[in-house]
């Protein structure tokens, strides 16, 4: 069968600045449990097909319009959008299943949209879920959370998508003037930008310091440049295959003396739209992206 896999991650963006912050931070919430039915899928010996929407462009052009099945996954905040898109898969004949946060906190209201809904599952789950062993309008649940999560390896075309993505972008003939990896980290925040842009990156530096709760421990690092192929970050790959200003940002999950306080998620909504501006100023001052 044909299989699709749809990392739901936020609905549409509505304006420059959403698109944005889409493309830079939204894009990086890809979940595992979606990656993992996509290898689970391509074991059972199913075409495969996995994309994560995260707000920018049409969420029905990132998967073929001949599915058999669609996998959902998605927040209570993006449900809308991953509900009108199963009303439409539905009508074309494809089996719709929804996982993830919001089908585990209103199964019932799910089914109203979906075929199946999915509490826990794992790979035994899914295989029943294409053998068509359940009826549509049955919430079903493995009897406990998978616990075998498939390799980066096993996971690279999912991974790769991603990748491929941004590479389109590029090979399209559109600019990227920053590429930015968020994570978290316990302590200890840090900017990390490629030699080549270190001015740039210093002016990102500078910015997030001076207008948002990033709390460096360091000045701004330089990313290494003798790092194995394969062993990479995001960042790294990215400027030693396209030369990218791709930079790495860690913010800490532990007490932020700016903050006075461990941050909390209006602290970290707030940082967002910082974020986004610190972003802007630092591409925009003089001297483009050097």
């Amino acid at each position: 069968m044909r299989v699709g896999i749809l990392d739901v991650l936020s609905t549409p963006a509505r304006s420059g600045t959403e698109a944005a912050y889409a493309a830079v931070i939204t894009k990086q919430f890809a979940s595992i449990t979606p990656q993992a039915i996509a290898v689970w899928c391509r074991e059972l010996g199913h075409r495969t097909f996995y994309a994560a929407y995260y707000g920018v462009g049409d969420p029905r052009r990132a998967l073929p319009d001949d599915l058999d099945v669609l996998f959902v996954a998605t927040y209570s905040q993006a449900s809308a959008l991953a509900c009108a898109l199963a009303r439409l898969y539905r009508r074309a004949g494809v089996r719709t299943v929804i996982g993830g946060p919001h089908a585990k906190a209103f199964p019932r209201d799910c089914l109203r949209f979906f075929d199946l809904v999915v509490g826990d599952c794992d790979k035994g789950l899914v295989a029943d879920i294409l053998r068509g062993t359940f009826d549509p309008g049955t919430v079903v649940s493995s009897a406990r959370p998978f616990a075998d999560v498939p390799t980066v390896e096993e996971r690279m075309p999912e991974i790769a998508a991603q990748h491929k993505a941004l590479l389109d972008w590029l090979d399209g003939g559109n600019r990227c003037d920053l590429f930015l990896s968020l994570h978290n980290t316990e302590s200890g925040e840090y900017l990390e930008a490629p030699a080549a842009f270190r001015p740039l990156g210093q002016r990102l530096f500078t910015a997030l310091a001076v207008e948002t709760t990033f709390n460096p421990a360091t000045p701004l690092r330089d990313i290494s440049e003798t790092v194995a192929r394969g062993r990479m970050t995001v960042d790294q790959g990215l400027f030693h295959e396209r030369g990218l200003a791709a930079m790495l940002m860690e913010q800490m999950v532990e007490f932020n003396s700016k903050l006075g306080r461990c941050p909390t998620v209006a602290d970290r909504t707030a940082f967002g739209a910082g974020l986004v501006r610190a972003l802007a100023e630092a591409v925009s001052a003089e001297g483009g992206g050097q």
